[in-house]
């Protein structure tokens, strides 16, 4: 699973244990430098001084971040810079949110590595990644389609 071009990545969680797993889930995947920063400010810090780093995930709940506030502030700052949220949080609605406010991404810490591994691929190629049971169609989006595909037969 290599892309082919080399991209520059930034792990921004607090977590020193989750930062390696993601760093493995990597290797392989992307061929270039991975930076990590334990909190929003040096994600921040670093970004300005690496205007080579593309991608960046994003822990919801590290020191400096509060919500989606992290997100907001990287994608004002850095708005060619890619931002995947990763996070224990799996809730339907904040996904959808982080993907409407411009997250290009979002992994729940509990996806298995194999599958971290397709989602930066899939991310890395253009795509926005969600969680398999995670839909950005509307509930209302959904019926009107089921309504109109009864009518349909």
């Amino acid at each position: 699973m290599q892309v082919d071009q080399t991209t520059t990545v930034l792990i921004a969680d607090d977590h020193p244990l989750f930062r390696s797993a993601m760093r493995h889930a990597l290797d392989g995947i992307i061929d270039g430098d991975i930076y990590e920063a334990e909190d929003l400010q040096q994600a921040t810090d670093m970004l300005h001084e690496n205007q080579a780093i593309e991608l960046v995930f994003l822990d919801l709940t590290m020191p400096g971040n509060n919500g989606l506030t992290g997100l907001l502030h990287l994608r004002n700052q850095f708005p060619n810079t890619l931002v995947v949220i990763v996070s224990a949080q799996d809730d339907v609605s904040l996904i959808k949110k982080a993907v409407a406010l411009g997250s290009c991404g979002y992994i729940p810490k509990s996806t298995p590595l194999p599958e971290i591994a397709k989602a930066v691929e899939a991310i890395l190629n253009g795509e926005t990644w969600l969680p398999s049971d995670v839909s950005l169609a509307s509930e209302s989006d959904n019926a009107n389609e089921n309504g109109f595909l009864q009518r349909m037969s």
